[in-house]
Formats: C-alpha cells, sequence, structure tokens
C-alpha cells in the first residue's frame, strides 16, 4: 500500500487566500491539474526550463475558479507530480505551482495543492490510489460536490461526486471552461450570501 502526502505550506485571487470577507463553507471542487487545468498532460514541465515559465491555463479556467471562490467553495488542486520533485531554480513543486497560481489569478491555499509521492513502475494504479486518497482526504474537510479531470482514471474516482466534469467527454476540449463558466456557476449555491 502506498501512501500519498497532502503537502503545504500556508492561497483568492492573485495569491494565497487571505479574503477575509466570506471565508469558506463546506462545498469543495475538487480540481486535476495536469491535462484538466492545462491544456496539456504535461504543461507543468514548464517550471523545469533553465528560465522557468508559467504553464497555459485553459480559456476561462481562472474565471471559473474565481466564481467558486465568490460563493464561498474551496478549491482542491491534484497532481502526479512528485512531491520531491525541484524546478530548475530550486522550488519545491508545491511553491511552484503556488507562485504560477498567484500570477495567474487562481484562489488557493496552500493545504489544498496536493502532490503525489513518486511513483514506481505502476503509474496508473498509483494514479488511481492518489485521487482516491485525495478525493477521501478532501471528503474529510467538506463535501466535495464538484470534481473536474481529463482521463479514464478521473472518471473512475470522481464518479461519487456529485458532478464531474471530464475535459474530452461533458466538457468540449476546447474552451472547456469558458462556456461552462457562464452556464454552470449560476447554479452552484452562494454560501457568502447566506452569511
Amino acid at each position: 500500500m502506498r501512501a500519498f502526502v497532502l503537502l503545504g505550506l500556508a492561497g483568492c485571487s492573485g495569491g494565497e487566500d487571505d479574503d477575509t470577507t466570506c471565508g469558506y463553507g463546506d462545498d469543495i471542487v475538487l480540481v486535476d491539474i495536469d491535462g484538466t487545468l492545462t491544456p496539456g498532460e504535461d504543461d507543468l514541465a514548464a517550471l523545469f526550463l533553465e528560465t522557468p515559465e508559467d504553464p497555459t491555463l485553459r480559456d476561462g479556467a481562472v474565471t471559473l475558479l474565481q466564481g467558486y471562490r465568490a460563493r464561498g467553495v474551496r478549491a482542491v488542486y491534484l497532481t502526479v507530480q512528485g512531491e520531491g520533485v525541484l524546478t530548475s531554480d530550486g522550488s519545491a513543486m508545491n511553491e511552484a505551482i503556488a507562485g504560477w497560481f498567484r500570477r495567474a489569478g487562481v484562489p488557493y491555499l496552500m493545504d489544498d495543492i496536493v502532490l503525489a509521492e513518486d511513483f514506481g513502475a505502476n503509474r496508473p494504479e498509483d494514479e488511481r490510489s492518489f485521487k482516491a486518497q485525495a478525493l477521501a482526504d478532501a471528503s474529510a474537510r467538506g463535501t466535495v460536490r464538484w470534481a473536474y479531470g481529463d482521463t479514464e482514471v478521473d472518471t473512475e474516482v470522481f464518479a461519487e461526486v456529485t458532478q464531474a466534469f471530464v475535459v474530452g467527454d461533458n466538457l468540449p476540449e476546447e474552451d472547456a471552461f469558458v462556456a461552462h463558466a457562464e452556464s454552470h456557476l449560476p447554479t452552484v449555491e452562494d454560501a457568502c450570501a447566506e452569511r
């Protein structure tokens, strides 16, 4: 049995979430990074270049995630990138992702950037176990109502979530989040309005 670690240091729009006007309700949205938040599975590789670059985000992703945050929904981000991986400038992977999120305006909390331990030879099974454990951990902290992924593993693991959205399946490959933000966000209960 492999152990997976929820890494955290201590992230709303433009940086670690210090928005105290609303706080968070009980609802959580789970978001896979590789191939879901980014258009390609290997987009995080931009963090490893000699001169690191910010990975590309899907169009509409920031709007969607800021919309969830404005409604008091906490986002938990998953990546199969290893916790021991360092970027070219020596930053730990979770710190590099947090810096990218801050510059892009993605709302986050450091405790909610979840990295996998380094995988062995059985990557698909390890990925399944990692994501199932991340879902269980997030469910222990609140109600995971929405999940976003892009692979068959995501489809399987997120099946128990109220609404699972899979890029290339029930979300189009192109502009996956643009129309979705406009049509879906109005259906999300606003925990901030209740306070």
